[in-house]
């Protein structure tokens, strides 16, 4: 209750900042609230996206000729973004993610952030494009992409619902760290 009573915040409606208050209750990362705040939060730096895409400052990943172009997908409090390889849509990504990060006072692990670019990619363009982002280029994140993705998002939902079993998040972290290491 220390780190909660000892901070304020202050509310911001169309970039007006309001009053500062201190908070007198916090939420935690598994309160049944968090995943909706979270949802409400997140849908603005999606919204965000969109609209770059929409005005074509950077461009998705299209899935064949004519299909719709897939920009980004959220899970749980991990972002999976997929652009085509330009310096424009980095510089324009990193822009969207420094609005969104000042505005909703989340920051963005860098240190745990990678990307992967297409095979036939030439390497000069994934240094120059790693350069801009500052974050580690990945081989093969296929299997951190299904852990995060499908294992771990599965089990959020029923578990903010129904009380498991003590035992069943470490057999879950057990499987999924097994599957990781094989």
């Amino acid at each position: 209750m220390r780190c909660l009573s000892s901070v304020e915040f202050a509310v911001i409606v169309n970039w007006k900042g309001g009053s500062y208050f201190t908070p007198t209750k916090g939420l935690r990362q598994w309160d049944h609230l968090s995943p909706h705040l979270f949802i409400i939060v997140s849908d603005v730096l999606s919204s965000m996206i969109n609209q770059a895409i929409t005005h074509s400052f950077i461009l998705g990943m299209k899935f064949g000729r004519g299909g719709p172009a897939l920009s980004h997908l959220f899970f749980v409090d991990d972002s999976l973004m997929f652009l085509k390889a330009t310096e424009n849509n980095c510089r324009v990504i990193v822009r969207i993610l420094d609005s969104y990060c000042t505005a909703s006072g989340q920051l963005v692990n860098f240190k745990k952030s990678n990307m992967f670019f297409n095979p036939n990619t030439l390497l000069e363009v994934n240094d120059r494009l790693r350069a801009i982002l500052n974050v580690t280029i990945s081989e093969d994140p296929g299997k951190e992409v299904l852990i995060k993705s499908v294992a771990q998002a599965v089990s959020s939902y029923p578990m903010s619902v129904f009380l498991l079993p003590n035992g069943f998040c470490p057999e879950i972290d057990n499987i999924l760290a097994n599957f990781w290491w094989a």
